[in-house]
């Protein structure tokens, strides 16, 4: 499946449950999806709590670019980290879509973790996920908090079973069979 494919497939998908930004920038950075879903939500005690949660997805990336978005997450998470008027949290999932992904660079994905929480007069929480994905053979490698979107960048691949074989081979009887009579 070419890139070119692979991302109207996303954008479908994701658009389901998020807002995809015409532009694809986010905070003055330029990708190639880029997806929000915002939704207020009533706790316990009568507070609320805006949710706000982002999805950035690049194609066809290197892996010095794949470490250099990695360390700058904290501080795009962290630039509307605190809301004056409300509790708040915030969550990124940052995906690459590479070919032949580095051994050393699934580990540092896995192993990755960033999320901060702030209780003052208003609560803030903010938590970041990163997710790989082969564009070879569609295998996902991410860290806890990202396991959970990995429907949304799936590749099923339908699969012939013997039902459908025999289903062919009666199709193409049938049609042998209504040619001689035909002929005959």
């Amino acid at each position: 499946m070419e890139f070119i494919d692979y991302k109207e497939l996303i954008e479908r998908r994701i658009s389901r449950d998020f807002v995809l930004d015409e532009t694809s920038s986010y905070e003055a950075r330029k990708y190639d999806v880029v997806a929000t879903r915002t939704k207020e939500e009533a706790m316990s005690f009568g507070e609320n709590v805006l949710n706000r949660e982002v999805m950035l997805v690049s194609f066809n990336v290197t892996k010095d670019y794949v470490l250099d978005e990695i360390d700058s997450i904290p501080n795009i998470l962290l630039s509307g980290f605190r809301s004056i008027s409300k509790n708040k949290s915030s969550v990124l999932t940052r995906v690459f879509v590479m070919e032949n992904i580095p051994f050393d660079l699934i580990q540092t994905v896995r192993s990755y973790s960033f999320s901060r929480t702030e209780n003052r007069q208003f609560k803030s929480y903010v938590e970041a996920g990163v997710i790989l994905v082969d564009a070879n053979n569609f295998s996902f490698y991410s860290n806890s908090t990202a396991a959970s979107k990995y429907s949304y960048f799936r590749v099923i691949n339908p699969v012939e079973t013997a039902d459908a074989d025999e289903e062919k081979k009666r199709s193409s009887l049938n049609f042998s069979l209504r040619m001689i009579l035909l002929c005959a």
